[in-house]
């Protein structure tokens, strides 16, 4: 049994970190319990009625409260930091805590052999890397990753809307409010930054009829974008979030928000390191290769989305 015991970041670096785990939960044949996914799980059909976000899903005919979630959540919580600080890390349950500076191989002997033994394991970090197993997974990660009837009818509706517009849908992701201090500002671009990047786009696909699908955590207008053909999203972080999954590309500054999207609808993207992308080249989706090849997207080792210490809190 798998426990992840202990919260990272937002919605994109959660589901990352779950889906590396997922897998190994399938790998070994064992149970994976997610309570830290308690913010979330209402948006999911596998998860909005179980209390403890389990893999195998378990059907419940009630949603559970959030108060119950929360409760439940600081308890497994509080039990890992406990058991952590008194180094007592094998008895009664398995603790691996993974430092900002470490990396987990979920293919290890060492990791096997907890998970596979008779003690529940909690784990603490980031960097839970399940490699080339994510992709011998995929279709049981994404399974449980289904979101909910109305949020799906939405998102389908504005797909609808946008492709009425044009016939290669590319996915915008305008980050600005907190990456104005993530890395110091490395990625905050300005809107109008983005337009030209979404020309420079427009310009590569000149043999395709491309509608830009916009979305951000800023408010947006069509006058940002001159004569672009634009579209934006419902403003709904998991709406947003799945119309990105059903688009054709999807281009924006490094996020686990797009890198879920893009593994999740396999849809090819493009990161923008810097404002002045070219887009001479489109990546495939996010973990299409394997861990250690060339593909950039192979492994997820961003950080970026307001992800705190790994540590057990003090």
């Amino acid at each position: 049994m798998i426990v992840i015991a202990r919260n990272f970041g937002q919605l994109g670096n959660r589901l990352l970190l779950s889906s590396n785990l997922i897998a190994a939960a399938c790998q070994y044949d064992v149970p994976l319990f997610n309570p830290s996914f308690a913010r979330y799980a209402h948006y999911f059909q596998a998860t909005s009625n179980d209390l403890w976000c389990r893999f195998p899903v378990r059907n419940r005919p009630t949603a559970p409260s959030p108060i119950a979630r929360e409760m439940l959540y600081r308890s497994v919580y509080l039990t890992g930091r406990t058991l952590s600080h008194l180094r007592m890390t094998s008895f009664p349950f398995h603790i691996v805590r993974v430092t900002p500076q470490q990396t987990c191989d979920l293919q290890s002997d060492a990791f096997a052999r907890k998970a596979t033994g008779r003690r529940p394991v909690l784990v603490s970090g980031w960097k839970f890397d399940a490699g080339d197993w994510i992709q011998k997974h995929a279709d049981s990660i994404r399974s449980v990753y289904r979101i909910a009837d109305q949020h799906q009818s939405n998102v389908d509706g504005l797909m609808a809307q946008a492709r009425a517009r044009g016939s290669h849908v590319v996915g915008v992701h305008i980050r600005q409010g907190d990456y104005a201090r993530f890395e110091n500002g490395r990625y905050f671009y300005s809107i109008d930054q983005y337009a030209a990047a979404m020309r420079r786009i427009r310009e590569r696909m000149a043999d395709r009829d491309v509608v830009f699908l916009v979305c951000g955590n800023v408010p947006l207008a069509d006058h940002d974008f001159g004569d672009l053909n634009v579209c934006f999203g419902t403003g709904h972080m998991i709406e947003d979030m799945y119309a990105f999954a059903a688009a054709d590309t999807v281009i924006g500054p490094p996020s686990t928000y797009t890198g879920w999207a893009s593994f999740y609808g396999r849809v090819p993207m493009r990161w923008m390191s810097h404002a002045e992308e070219t887009f001479d080249q489109i990546d495939p989706p996010y973990w299409s290769s394997p861990v250690g090849s060339t593909n950039t997207n192979s492994a997820p080792t961003l950080t970026n989305d307001d992800a705190p210490s790994l540590a057990w809190a003090a």
